[in-house]
C-alpha cells in the first residue's frame, strides 16, 4: 500500500499541470495497480502480469451482494474490475498513442475512483 500512496502523492504534486493529463492517467493507473498488488500479496500470491492481477482479485475477493452489504462493501466488485481494466487500457493509450485525449473531467473522475479503491484495499488488508 505504501507504493500506491507514494504514487498518489506524486499525482497530487503534478495534477495542477493539466497539460500532461496523459501522464496523470499513467500515475493513477499505477496507484491503482500497486494497491491491487497489495491485495494479491495479502492472499499469498505474487503477480507480475496486470491481467493475472485482476483475475486473482476477482477470484479471491469477490463475494455476494448480500455479504458485501454486511461487510460495508469491502469486496472487489464489478465496478472495481471495470475501473481496473478501463484505466489499464487508458494507461496504454496514454503511454503509446500519438495524440493527447484525456480531459480534466476524466482525470478528476479517475482520481476519485482510484482513491476510493485504495482506501477500500487498505481496509481489506487490515
Amino acid at each position: 500500500m505504501e507504493k500506491a500512496r507514494h504514487n498518489l502523492e506524486f499525482y497530487q504534486l503534478n495534477k495542477k499541470h493539466d497539460k500532461f493529463n496523459d501522464w496523470l492517467v499513467v500515475i493513477l493507473y499505477y496507484a491503482l495497480y500497486h494497491s491491487a498488488l497489495a491485495l494479491v500479496t495479502n492472499k499469498n500470491y505474487a503477480s507480475k502480469n496486470h491481467y493475472a492481477t485482476i483475475l486473482i482479485l476477482i477470484k479471491e475477493y469477490n463475494i455476494t451482494k448480500e455479504e458485501a452489504q454486511l461487510l460495508n462493501e469491502l469486496s472487489i466488485n464489478k465496478e472495481d474490475a471495470e475501473l481496473y481494466t478501463q484505466l489499464k487500457d487508458d494507461r496504454h493509450d496514454a503511454s503509446y498513442a500519438t495524440n493527447i485525449k484525456f480531459d480534466n473531467q476524466t482525470i478528476q473522475d479517475y482520481e476519485i475512483k482510484v482513491n476510493e479503491f485504495i482506501n477500500k484495499a487498505q481496509e481489506m488488508i487490515q
